[in-house]
């Protein structure tokens, strides 16, 4: 995903994160006053953007993306009596926590714990 820096320095911005580093700059051709970087990595792209005085997505990112989709009901009920979360996908984990109205976790949080935290509130519940 495109992401641009909003601190403009002469040479660009060097970031490092982990092993990676992202250098934003502008790109050749084009404004010389907008320093962007392709970020891939999920982590390091959810790391960034939380960073809001400093990042943000390219604008032409928000152009070409999809629609928010209107969250998944409930997952059925596994043979073991619980509900079939091992077959959701991250982002599917993260928005049955917002469908509970439940803060969503930290983008880091392990699957498993994903998984743990979706079974506990339905213990919970019942």
């Amino acid at each position: 995903m495109l992401i641009r820096c909003k601190l403009l320095r002469e040479g660009g911005t060097k970031v490092q994160i982990a092993d990676r580093e992202y250098h934003f700059q502008p790109i050749q051709g084009g404004d010389p006053n907008e320093h962007v970087c392709e970020v891939t990595h999920e982590g390091d792209l959810a790391r960034l953007l939380e960073i809001k005085e400093g990042y943000e997505i390219h604008p032409s990112e928000l152009r070409k993306a999809k629609p928010p989709q209107a969250p998944k009901s409930a997952p059925a009920p596994q043979p073991d009596g619980k509900k079939g979360y091992g077959a959701m996908s991250r982002e599917e984990l993260f928005a049955e926590y917002e469908r509970r109205g439940v803060k969503r976790p930290h983008h880091a949080t392990k699957t498993e714990k994903l998984i743990a935290g979706l079974e506990a509130l339905d213990e919970a519940a019942s």
